[in-house]
C-alpha cells in the first residue's frame, strides 16, 4: 500500500476515534497504524482495563493520550509489575488515570519517592496515587513550588499538597501565589496562611469569585468564621441575596462579573 493510501485511511479511521480529532492531527500529522490502535485495545482489555459498566475504557483511556500508540504494548505487562515492584497498591487504577505513565521507568519512580520523603511527605505512594502525574514532574520543580510556599509563611507546605496535589500541575508564581496574598491581605497575614492551610481548596477558586465573597463579607459587616467563608466561597449564590445587589453597587458589579445574567434571579430575598 502506498503512503498516500495509508495516510488516508488512517486519516478516516481516527477521525472516527477521537472526537478532538482536527486538534491532535494538527499535532500529530502521521497519525499511527491502525494496527496500532486495535493492538493497544486488545490488550488494555486483556490485562483487566475495562469493566461491564464502561466498556469503552481503553478507547478513551487511549484518547487521552494518543502517543501511547507509538509505544509496543508490551510495555503494559512490565509497567504494571513496575508498580507494584515500587509498593504502589492499585497500579491499574494509575494506569487508568494517565495512562502515559506507562512511558516512564521504576527507576524514576524510585528516584521521585525517595526525593519526596525528603521534602516532607509522609506518604508520598498516597500522594502520587491520588495524582499519578507527579511520577512524570522533575524533582526539581515540585521542589520549587514547595519552596515557593514555604516562602509565604506555611511552616509545613508539604501538607497543602497532600490535600491538593494538583498544586504541582499550577504555575505556583502566576496562579497560586497571588491568591495566597489576595487571603493575606483580606483576612491578616497570619489568618490568611492558616485557612489556606486548613482550607487549602480554596486556593482552586476563581480570583472573581474570591472577590465576590469578601465584597458581601465586607459589605454585610460579618463576624465571620474560617468555615463559614470556606462555605460561601464553594456555592456563593447559597449566601448572597438579592437585597445585596440592590443596596451594595460594589457587590452587584462583581456579581455580574462573575456570573451570567438570569442567575440573580434564583437568589433569596
Amino acid at each position: 500500500m502506498n503512503r498516500k493510501k495509508e495516510q488516508a485511511l488512517r486519516v478516516e479511521f481516527f477521525q472516527k476515534i477521537f472526537p478532538n480529532f482536527k486538534s491532535i492531527h494538527k499535532k500529530y500529522p502521521a497519525l499511527w497504524p491502525i494496527g496500532a490502535y486495535h493492538a493497544w485495545i486488545r490488550t488494555l482489555k486483556k490485562y483487566g482495563f475495562d469493566d461491564a459498566e464502561d466498556p469503552c475504557i481503553p478507547e478513551k483511556m487511549i484518547a487521552s493520550w494518543p502517543p501511547i500508540l507509538d509505544y509496543p504494548v508490551n510495555i503494559l505487562k512490565k509497567r504494571i509489575s513496575d508498580l507494584k515492584k515500587s509498593k504502589f497498591k492499585d497500579p491499574h487504577k494509575m494506569i487508568r488515570k494517565v495512562i502515559r505513565i506507562l512511558t516512564y521507568t521504576e527507576d524514576g519512580d524510585r528516584r521521585r519517592i525517595e526525593g519526596f520523603k525528603k521534602f516532607g511527605f509522609n506518604n508520598p505512594l498516597k500522594l502520587m496515587e491520588e495524582m499519578p502525574q507527579i511520577l512524570g514532574y522533575g524533582l526539581e520543580s515540585c521542589w520549587q513550588k514547595i519552596h515557593a510556599l514555604g516562602a509565604y509563611g506555611f511552616s509545613e507546605p508539604a501538607i497543602l499538597f497532600e490535600k491538593m496535589p494538583e498544586l504541582f500541575g499550577s504555575d505556583i508564581s502566576r496562579t497560586i501565589l497571588p491568591k495566597v496574598r489576595y487571603y493575606q491581605r483580606t483576612l491578616g497575614s497570619v489568618r490568611g496562611v492558616t485557612f489556606v492551610t486548613r482550607y487549602t481548596n480554596s486556593l482552586g477558586c476563581a480570583h472573581k469569585r474570591m472577590s465576590l465573597v469578601m465584597r458581601v463579607l465586607y459589605d454585610r459587616k460579618l463576624p465571620v468564621r474560617d468555615s463559614f467563608i470556606f462555605s460561601f466561597l464553594i456555592d456563593p449564590k447559597k449566601f448572597i441575596r438579592k437585597t445585596d445587589l440592590q443596596l451594595y453597587p460594589k457587590t452587584k458589579r462583581l456579581f455580574d462579573g462573575y456570573y451570567k445574567s438570569g442567575v440573580a434571579e434564583n437568589l433569596a430575598a
